[in-house]
């Protein structure tokens, strides 16, 4: 017959459960006495982080292009400007920084006869999550996904090139000799 109350899966017995759950209780309880202590005492809470992002030049962080308002993230964060290099195609602009050396020579010795394709593009992945924003991740693989987007394949080829050699004197384009 139930009780009505079961303890919790990895709870031995109802008596740790319960204790549990009290000291859960509590531990939120005493985090809702610091807010408001906080508050009283004039210190800054979550809503007053609304205030302290002052940018008026705008140099410091995004900005919506049609409200001119400060960009905040899901906890109200204003979103901090890239700082690195942006590179525009097909109208994206994307947000890139410059691989170390390193980071190249793992990426050419994976691109070599003998490797798998699997393997290959688990580290294609992994160059273009480490030297992308995450903000300009998601839109490609919108633009990606997009059947009306003209951003094609060469596109992506592009984007690599531009990574690669980024902070290098390499040219991108042959020479006009």
């Amino acid at each position: 017959m139930a009780t009505g109350f079961e303890p919790n899966p990895g709870h031995e017995d109802l008596a740790t459960a319960t204790k549990d759950a009290e000291d859960a209780e509590l531990a939120e309880a005493l985090a809702e006495v610091r807010r408001r202590r906080a508050a009283a005492e004039g210190e800054p809470t979550p809503n007053d982080k609304l205030v302290a992002a002052i940018d008026p030049d705008n140099s410091k962080f995004e900005v919506d292009p049609d409200t001119g308002e400060i960009v905040r993230d899901s906890d109200g964060e204003p979103v901090v400007k890239w700082p690195h290099d942006t590179v525009t195609i097909k109208g994206h602009v994307i947000e890139i920084r410059a691989p170390k050396t390193t980071a190249l020579t793992a990426f050419s010795l994976v691109n070599t006869k003998g490797v798998s394709a699997d393997k290959q593009n688990a580290v294609m992945s992994q160059l273009l999550r480490n030297h992308i924003s995450a903000k300009s991740f998601e839109e490609l693989q919108d633009a990606m996904m997009d059947p009306d987007d003209e951003f094609e394949m060469d596109d992506f080829q592009e984007l690599v090139k531009e990574i690669a050699t980024r902070g290098t004197s390499r040219p991108t384009v042959p020479s006009t000799r």
